[in-house]
């Protein structure tokens, strides 16, 4: 069974997502579509990019996965077809893969030269979708790809964490529905550095922990998350909302003396 994995931001109260898997069934009928998330924040390529690049491992072996946060859609911003590992990645050249670009997870890249339909405005239903399902079909690469250097791929990192005057500054990647709010801080890169050190953020001490029982009540924790990356968490409550943060927002970390 052919599995295709869908990445947008087109939310579900629209028909667009429906649209799509339409055209993908219609294009291959025995396709396991899985609903990977359209819930990223409209236009945000940060967002889209850390949902793709988290989720690569956990997927079967020539898993399609159809990745459209696309506000250059119509315009000449080039289609992406790369292969990631042991599966394919459909995307827009806007910067979405950059995450998984740098952690050396897209392999071979071709640019889709063939004829645009004549909609300007849901390339995701009209393009990438029933190219999606061909190659999810055949297991090879549909006509209207050529090969290209992987370094001509438009990139759009997050900012680099910094320590600065003021303490740590990062980034949100990702607000979940529990309120816990993903930061570009790798888990390995930074939970030993942070290990033991107490912080504060919007008036709020915090420390490293594990897991989310373990911050006292009425305190924010920074997690160990399942994502790779570090997280700011309320203990059975919402961080997002008392910090008032959400995908985008740039978080800067006091460290207490």
């Amino acid at each position: 069974m052919s599995v295709v994995a869908l990445l947008t931001d087109f939310g579900l109260e629209d028909p667009y997502v429906g649209q799509m898997k339409g055209v993908i069934y219609s294009h291959c009928p025995g396709a396991a579509v899985i609903d990977l998330s359209h819930g990223v924040q409209a236009f945000n390529i940060h967002q889209a990019g850390f949902v793709l690049r988290s989720s690569l491992d956990y997927f079967p072996d020539d898993t399609v996965f159809i990745a459209v946060v696309d506000p250059g859609v119509g315009s000449e911003r080039g289609i992406i077809l790369a292969e990631s590992r042991n599966s394919w990645i459909l995307a827009p050249d806007n910067g979405l893969l950059s995450q998984a670009l740098e952690d050396g997870l897209v392999g071979i890249c071709r640019r889709f030269t063939g004829k645009p339909p004549l909609s300007t405005t849901f390339h995701g239903r009209d393009i990438f979708a029933p190219l999606g399902a061909i190659l999810a079909r055949e297991q090879k690469v549909p006509e209207g790809f050529e090969h290209f250097d992987q370094e001509e791929i438009i990139k759009h990192y997050p900012p680099v964490p910094a320590v600065c005057s003021s303490g740590l500054k990062c980034l949100v990647l990702h607000r979940d529905r529990f309120g816990n709010l993903v930061l570009n801080l790798d888990i390995n890169s930074w939970a030993g550095r942070l290990q033991g050190i107490e912080m504060q953020v919007g008036g709020y001490d915090m420390v490293l922990v594990s897991y989310y029982a373990a911050i006292p009540e009425g305190k924010l924790g920074m997690v160990t998350g399942s994502q790779g990356r570090l997280e700011i968490a309320a203990r059975e409550d919402s961080a997002a909302r008392l910090l008032g943060f959400g995908p985008g927002d740039e978080v800067v970390f006091s460290f207490n003396a």
